[in-house]
């Protein structure tokens, strides 16, 4: 698009909205949506978010700079246009009015040509006559004159015959020199008619070329004009994808240190609660015992609590769960990362109430006690992992 003024400075805003849209679109191809706990990198993960939401950021301030400098030009040229528009209509009316009054003069030229050709008619009348006249006068010489008055009765019609001859050819002079006047007066108002017949000719073929010209100009300025609509269209659409774009960078920043937060508040204090509220005997301890199903010596990795079915087992401390489901003989099994290499375990479930990936509070109910997997009755069997080595429970956490 090329400005009417003939600059090419108006091929960058449609360049630069390409861009824009482009860079949006890299942006988005790059997107790597909601990030779950324990999937990813956390703190990596969200810088590169943050970095992201800079280039965002950076293009939002572009796209409002260039839609404002767009705005400012299609501004201009609405003003250039409406100006345009007013020369158009003033140029316009002047042609119509040159129209009007070239059509006036050829309507006063016409009747002054009619005038003309009756004026003239008379004349030829008058002059045929007055040949006829000079003809019979030539033929019969002076006799003629002579006869008219020598037939005079006396002297006074003598004197009469001789004024009405004088007053005859007095009057035909004077009658022809009156015609050729109004024949020079309305030859010269014929002249001066045609004459100004071609001046407003010239005029308002003049006028049609302004207004030709004017019409071209309002042409060019209304694509020019359209298409900077344009351009502030699309700067106004890649400036609403990068907003909404930054807005879900924002969320997805939000819900990483949401995450980040949750991870580190799920390092555990390394003082554990017990796992089995009101319920306190240990039916097997910590070490080597003869497993009671296999009767055969077996290192016994935790404790095992007496427990009814169905009682609530919590988190003797806070982390993140690990594990949650079937885990071969220990049945329905719970396991807790609490950070720094330490972990605890409940066996045995009847149910787990948690999942994989969750945060978990100390003293939160994870599950419900059973005696799911290797298990002769209801009970909790509860380890502490330290670096994935068993360690005495009990060291850890009393009753």
């Amino acid at each position: 698009m090329t400005a009417p003024d003939g600059s090419t400075n108006s091929k960058r805003p449609l360049i630069a909205a390409l861009a824009l849209l482009l860079a949006i679109f890299l942006l988005l191809a790059d997107w790597t949506g909601p990030v779950l706990a324990g999937g990813h990198n956390l703190v990596d993960e969200m810088q590169e978010k943050e970095q992201k939401l800079q280039q965002v950021q950076k293009g939002i301030a572009e796209a409002e700079r260039l839609l404002k400098e767009t705005k400012k030009q299609e501004q201009s040229a609405t003003t250039v246009l409406r100006r345009l528009e007013q020369s158009l209509e003033d140029a316009q009316n002047e042609y119509n009015t040159l129209a009007g009054k070239t059509k006036e003069t050829e309507e006063q030229l016409k009747v002054t040509a009619d005038k003309l050709t009756r004026t003239e008619t008379r004349l030829d009348l008058r002059y045929g006559q007055y040949r006829q006249r000079v003809r019979a006068l030539y033929m019969e010489g002076s006799v003629g004159f002579i006869q008219v008055l020598l037939q005079a009765r006396d002297l006074f019609d003598f004197l009469s015959r001789f004024d009405l001859l004088k007053t005859i050819i007095s009057y035909d002079n004077r009658l022809i020199a009156e015609i050729r006047d109004i024949r020079s007066a309305v030859s010269t108002e014929k002249s001066n008619l045609e004459a100004k017949k071609n001046e407003l000719e010239n005029l308002r073929e003049k006028a049609r070329q302004q207004n030709n010209l004017l019409q071209s100009r309002k042409t060019s300025h209304s694509v020019y004009l359209a298409g900077l609509r344009n351009d502030i269209e699309a700067y106004e659409k890649a400036l609403d994808e990068y907003e909404d774009l930054s807005r879900r960078l924002v969320d997805e920043i939000r819900k990483l240190q949401e995450e980040l937060a949750k991870q580190r508040r799920a390092f555990g204090s390394g003082k554990l609660i017990w796992p089995a509220p009101g319920y306190t005997t240990i039916t097997s301890p910590f070490g080597w015992r003869i497993h009671p199903i296999t009767r055969k010596k077996r290192f016994h990795s935790g404790i095992d609590i007496r427990v009814p079915y169905d009682k609530k087992v919590i988190a003797a401390d806070s982390g993140v769960v690990i594990k949650a489901g079937l885990l071969g003989g220990y049945g329905y099994t719970v396991i807790i990362d609490h950070g720094k290499g330490r972990s605890t375990l409940y066996a045995h479930n009847s149910k787990v109430l948690v999942k994989e990936n969750q945060v978990v509070a100390k003293g939160e109910t994870i599950a419900r006690s059973g005696s799911s997997g290797l298990s002769t009755g209801p009970h909790v069997h509860f380890e502490v992992r330290i670096n994935g080595e068993p360690f005495q429970p009990l060291d850890f956490v009393s009753p």
